[in-house]
């Protein structure tokens, strides 16, 4: 939301300069000035959204699966599995 909050305020900007340099003596050409003007907009806009909108989360990537040393000296082999799996269903 943040994002759409900052674009719509940069865009309000640049459809003022548009208009200001467009408007009632409806000028075709574009002039120096407003070209960097708009230029300034843009880079004043993006670096906006770079820094305050809010970027993808990131996703956790998964963990190697502990090999099957590792599992039996963590008491989680998997004989010791099935015995607790029976034991529940006693």
């Amino acid at each position: 939301m943040r994002g759409f909050t900052i674009a719509a305020g940069i865009g309000f900007f640049i459809a003022l300069l548009l208009a200001w340099y467009h408007g009632e003596r409806g000028a075709q050409k574009v002039s120096g000035a407003e070209l960097v003007l708009l230029s300034l907009l843009l880079l004043i806009g993006g670096g906006l959204l770079w820094k305050f909108a809010p970027s993808a989360p990131e996703i956790a990537l998964p963990t190697a699966a502990p090999t099957p040393g590792e599992r039996c000296k963590r008491r989680e082999c998997c004989r010791g599995r099935a015995r607790r799996r029976r034991a529940a269903f006693r």
